[in-house]
Formats: C-alpha cells, structure tokens, sequence
C-alpha cells in the first residue's frame, strides 16, 4: 500500500513556467499542476501576464485546465480556460490598441480560451517546453501563438 502511494505521489508533475503569448496575452508566468497520477491526463493552470511596455499598463490572469496525450515526455496538449486581461494608465484624450481594435480609456476584458499544442516535459522532471496556438473570444477574437520554457518537479 505504501508503495502504491509513493509511486502515484512520484508521478504527479509540477510545472513553473514563463510564456510569450497564448493565454497570459504578453508575458505571463505560470503555475502548473497534473492533477492525473499517470504521465497522461488532466491538469490545472494559473498565470499572471504583464505587457512591458510604458503606458499603457496591461496586466493579464490566466486560468484553466488541459489534458495532455503521450509517453515518453512529448505530448499533445489541448486546454480551455478564461483570461481576464486590464488595461490601465491609458492617457487622458488617448487610446489603447489591443486585440485588433482601439478602445477609449482603460479597459477590462475576459475572453474565454483553447489551447492546442505540443508539449516536452520529461518523466523525470526538470526542463519543459510549450508551443501552440490559443484563439481567445470575448470583446474581440484573437488568434494567439505562445512558446513556454519552464521547470518541472
């Protein structure tokens, strides 16, 4: 009994990593649980984005889930989830250009979103590797690429 335990505790993954794009829309970094005691299975994820450019500010919280499919420490990945993107310090008489519109003053958004990628995270631990697409749809329809290099354990 013992043993079976300590080996389903073995086989659960943590991940932390920082991704461009996707879900967390600029930078984000992210806290990554499998909830699945085998290599394969579900997963639940939560994020905070930040866009590093002046004025305006825009922040961004990432959450969802994912299944990931494979052996060997590839997989393919699929997820759903919602991001709540904000933006703020827009200057008075200007505007924010964001998602393929412009908006008055500051803003705050939630898309509902997928995602559908490849995934390297070793059995072992260490290094992962994410790349994939994320259409994000809310006040706007976004077509997202990302790429994630973090660290297991």
């Amino acid at each position: 009994m013992l043993l079976g335990f300590s080996q389903r505790t073995m086989a659960q993954k943590t991940a932390f990593y920082g991704e461009v794009g996707g879900q967390g829309v600029f930078f984000s970094m992210n806290y990554d649980r499998r909830i699945t005691y085998t290599t394969s299975g579900f997963g639940v994820r939560a994020g905070i984005g930040y866009d590093v450019s002046i004025d305006p500010t825009l922040w961004s919280i990432p959450v969802g889930v994912y299944y990931m499919l494979g052996d060997e420490g590839n997989f393919f990945e699929m997820g759903a989830g919602a991001t709540y993107v904000r933006i703020t310090n827009v200057p008075p008489g200007h505007k924010a250009d964001f998602g393929n519109k412009t908006w008055d003053g500051d803003q705050r958004f939630l898309f509902g979103t997928l995602d559908v990628g490849y995934r390297h995270q070793p059995h072992e631990g260490h290094l992962n590797f994410r790349t994939g697409l994320t259409p994000m749809f809310g006040a706007t329809v976004m077509l997202l690429p990302y790429l994630s290099v973090g660290y297991n354990f």
